[in-house]
């Protein structure tokens, strides 16, 4: 009985004993369950931070996306105002390049009308004095500013003090002077058109 008795009690307490170590265990799973779980949790809370961040990039993504396409609409836009602001300059250049070379042909055109209507003036008095048969006085005469029949109408005596013409032609010419007053700058025959009235 003695033997059976602690036979028995080194049973019990291999049990207890196994017990323990088993709740040892146990509690070391549930210590190692619990770190797991705040692990777990932790990685669960940062992916959330991390959804929640992709989301708010993806938000601002598609604010910059809005905003390019409404800047790449305002850049159309702009080219098309900018052609035509270019096409308007470029006209308003023709315009002003044209009134310019208008003004400059009604320019040569003015001097060239005044050119030739100053060497028909001049022609006329040197067929004056060919008419008298003082030709040799014409680039004296056109020299001193006698270009025209209405400036020797007004010849006078007082002129040959600066005119180099020989005094027995003073009178003819003083008297040709007045025939043009009387008569206005007409002007005179040729020689071939006096010999073919002759």
């Amino acid at each position: 009985a003695t033997t059976t008795t602690a036979t028995t009690a080194t049973t019990m307490s291999e049990t207890v004993a196994a017990l323990v170590r088993t709740r040892e265990e146990l509690s070391r799973v549930r210590a190692d369950a619990d770190v797991r779980l705040r692990r777990l949790e932790a990685h669960v809370q940062h992916a959330a931070a991390q959804r929640a961040e992709m989301q708010a990039e993806i938000a601002v993504l598609r604010e910059l996306n809005a905003a390019l396409v409404e800047h790449v609409s305002a850049l159309g836009a702009s080219d098309e105002l900018l052609d035509e602001l270019v096409a308007l300059r470029w006209r308003e250049h023709q315009a002003a390049l044209e009134e310019r070379l208008d003004a400059q042909v009604t320019e040569c055109v003015a001097r060239l009308t005044q050119k030739t209507a100053r060497q028909r003036r001049q022609v006329e008095v040197a067929r004056w004095l060919r008419h008298l048969h003082l030709e040799e006085y014409t680039s004296e005469f056109l020299a001193k500013g006698y270009d025209s029949l209405r400036t020797v109408a007004l010849l006078d005596i007082d002129d040959f003090a600066h005119l180099r013409v020989r005094p027995q032609h003073h009178q003819v010419l003083l008297y040709a002077a007045r025939e043009l007053q009387r008569e206005g700058p007409k002007l005179p025959p040729t020689r071939d058109e006096e010999n073919l009235a002759e």
